[in-house]
């Protein structure tokens, strides 16, 4: 638990609003990509790229100190992290004929 006053839990309040916007603009843009394939742009790909996206931004802002006290949040980072080389891995453009070319655990077609 921390200890803050009434104005100090408004701005975090404000602040977790911001995240969770920022949340849904990567959720759109890793739809986005998931469908139309566009290739990763190279910051998206850096080792530290959480660090640099807007949710990372936010994330390790100084305004975020109190909050990163929680061990709740601090697991926030822990996922954050380790999302970032899995949308990297989910969105990187594979030649033709690598990926899969079916849903998964469905039967090849039988021929006709």
């Amino acid at each position: 638990m921390i200890n803050v006053t009434a104005q100090e839990l408004e701005t975090i309040l404000t602040t977790l609003d911001k995240a969770l916007i920022f949340h849904d603009q990567w959720r759109e843009q890793l739809q986005r990509a998931l469908i139309c394939k566009p290739p990763p742009e190279d910051a998206n790909l850096a080792p530290v790229a959480h660090r640099h996206c807007a949710f990372g931004h936010w994330y390790y802002s100084p305004a975020n100190a109190q909050l990163r006290k929680l061990e709740t949040f601090r697991h926030v980072e822990e996922i954050h992290e380790a999302m970032h080389p899995t949308w990297a891995g989910s969105c990187a453009p594979r030649p033709r004929g690598t990926g899969p070319s079916r849903p998964r655990n469905t039967p090849p077609s039988s021929p006709r």
